[in-house]
């Protein structure tokens, strides 16, 4: 893939800031509790979740009971898998698959836990298992194992009471199974001494023996809890080949030094992917609100795929929680808290992986992401031909500025050097993450274009920029500041993203000496993206990737298949 994208860059530019494609991280949360909430509550935290661009949530096969839990209401008892070894209950499953099914329609996949081992404690959670071998021969003794890998088989090949599924073959919804929630927790010893017994590599042979689709990952859980025990990469599970993700779970202080630990992490991993799937940030010794979005940075930068514990949904049924209370768990963040939640959770799928995770539905980066979902945008700038009929059809003000009521989105129209301040204020100004900028232009001629289109998502401004009336002024300083627009369209750091950009790219170069940097060209990555086997000698035009990509009952596509049809400019949404 590396030649194929140096050969295109060749082609279409002497100056190419295309970087090679790699998988893109992704970001998640953990809940045991979701199943027992009402379906409304459900389908409004899912929506916001998807809302944050949340790739995965990692749930339980566990009982629940009506009641409060860390702020939510439980409607409904589920009971326990198995109140007697051999024998389970159909409904504790069917639950999680009704929640598979609306993750799934979110985009959003899950880890399942199949059993927690913290169950094994002899506390309110306790089960038949821990009736049976309590904490420490569940892990040493064979009848254990054997019925343990009788449940691993109900569940992998349960099917769908909801979905019509079984989860074995269900990649689609299954990002991986857990061997276990912590395993070995209860009784540190079985971990400490190195499994002696074999017990996490039998049980992942097991599972992969069992059918579990190559694209379902088979994750450790968390092997012996926090990874202060020293149980994380045991060469017990890093060695075994049925294992293929190595779960961290690290409750640090701040700075937790992610990036810093990451490379020392992925050398003990022997190959195996690795991610971070609990963590959290101590409400009762450190400021959330900054805490979340330095650390999440850090990971994010490192390439690190991130799950924290936990978001929490609002609270709900006057189920009153504050997880600065909990001296147990104060780690929770309500979604309603006031947390910058979205940016940089958002900003994980965005961001380059350490390792590659596209046999697992996270298929490259940013740009990558973007040719394969274009859904997820409609190409959230407007096309040339189809903009220009549209803005001819409206009847829009030509005032500087024109907010559209329905959609919420933000016209602005610049003409004149002084209306570049905005401009520049809003886009030098945003946040470190999200920054992605989408470039579009109007009016392209051999060496000239009329307007520079540039909308940027995070708040939902579109700038019109009249080159042809600026001229070389567009992209000069603007008073006595040194900032010009040439700034953040060069900068590697910010990166601007369209479909089939030569054009812009060659007459801002020729025409103004302006060097597009962090160019993302989703028509490149589209045809980079194709799999083996696949035709790649012709480009894909814009047409063509909608009509491939994105549903016909999608709104958005709707309207751009029938712009006179519209009676707004939502075109954005």
């Amino acid at each position: 893939m590396k030649g194929l994208f140096t050969t295109l860059c060749l082609a279409l530019a002497h100056f190419c800031q295309l970087t090679e494609a790699k998988s893109s991280s992704w970001s998640g949360t953990n809940n045991y509790f979701l199943q027992g909430m009402s379906d409304s509550a459900q389908d409004a935290y899912i929506q916001t979740l998807s809302s944050y661009d949340t790739k995965v949530v990692r749930l339980w096969v566990n009982q629940a009971s009506k009641g409060c839990q860390k702020g939510s209401q439980i409607v409904r008892d589920i009971p326990q898998l198995e109140t007697t070894i051999g024998q389970y209950n159909k409904v504790t499953l069917d639950e999680i698959d009704k929640l598979l099914v609306k993750l799934s329609d979110k985009n959003i996949k899950a880890i399942i836990s199949p059993h927690d081992a913290n169950s094994l404690i002899g506390d309110y959670r306790k089960d038949a298992y821990w009736a049976r071998w309590g904490s420490g021969y569940f892990y040493e003794k064979q009848d254990a194992f054997d019925a343990y890998d009788a449940r691993l088989s109900y569940i992998l090949n349960y099917k769908g009471t909801y979905s019509g599924k079984v989860w074995k073959n269900w990649p689609k919804a299954i990002f991986s199974f857990n061997l276990q929630n912590e395993p070995m927790t209860p009784g540190p010893s079985n971990c400490k001494n190195g499994d002696p017994s074999g017990w996490a590599c039998g049980r992942a042979t097991f599972m992969r023996n069992a059918g579990l689709d190559s694209h379902i990952l088979i994750s450790t859980g968390g092997l012996g809890g926090d990874f202060s025990h020293g149980c994380t990469f045991l060469p017990a599970v890093t060695q075994c080949k049925a294992i293929d993700a190595i779960s961290v779970h690290r409750y640090a202080s701040v700075p937790g030094m992610w990036g810093a630990n990451l490379p020392n992490w992925l050398n003990q991993a022997n190959g195996k992917k690795v991610y971070l799937e609990e963590w959290g940030v101590d409400s009762q010794q450190y400021d959330q609100k900054s805490a979340f979005v330095s650390e999440v940075n850090d990971m994010n930068s490192a390439g690190l795929p991130n799950m924290y514990w936990q978001l929490l949904p609002p609270s709900s049924g006057g189920c009153s929680y504050n997880p600065k209370n909990d001296a147990g768990d104060p780690f929770g963040i309500y979604t309603n808290s006031g947390v910058n939640l979205a940016g940089p959770i958002n900003d994980a799928t965005s961001s380059g992986a350490a390792q590659d995770w596209t046999g697992y539905g996270f298929a490259g980066t940013e740009s990558l992401r973007a040719s394969t979902s274009i859904s997820r945008h409609i190409i959230p700038f407007r096309f040339r031909q189809l903009f220009t009929e549209t803005m001819n059809q409206q009847s829009i003000s030509q005032s500087t500025e024109n907010e559209n009521e329905g959609g919420g989105l933000t016209l602005i129209s610049v003409k004149f050097k002084n209306e570049l301040k905005r401009l520049l204020r809003d886009v030098i100004g945003l946040p470190a993450t999200p920054r992605t900028i989408y470039l579009d232009a109007t009016g392209i001629a051999k060496d000239d274009l009329i307007d520079l289109h540039l909308f940027i998502p995070s708040n939902r401004i579109l700038y019109t920029v009249n080159v042809r009336k600026l001229g070389d002024a567009a992209f000069s300083a603007v008073g006595n500041s040194e900032t010009s627009l040439r700034v953040p369209l060069e900068s590697t750091n910010i990166p601007k993203v369209g479909f089939d950009i030569r054009d812009i790219f060659r007459i801002l170069c020729h025409r103004f000496k302006v060097s597009l940097g962090g160019v993302h060209d989703i028509q490149l990555l589209e045809l980079a993206s194709r799999k083996d086997g696949q035709q790649k000698k012709f480009l894909s035009g814009l047409t063509s990737c909608i009509e491939q990509d994105i549903s016909n009952e999608d709104p958005g596509k709707i309207r751009w298949r029938n712009p006179d049809d519209a009676k707004d400019l939502r075109f954005y949404q």
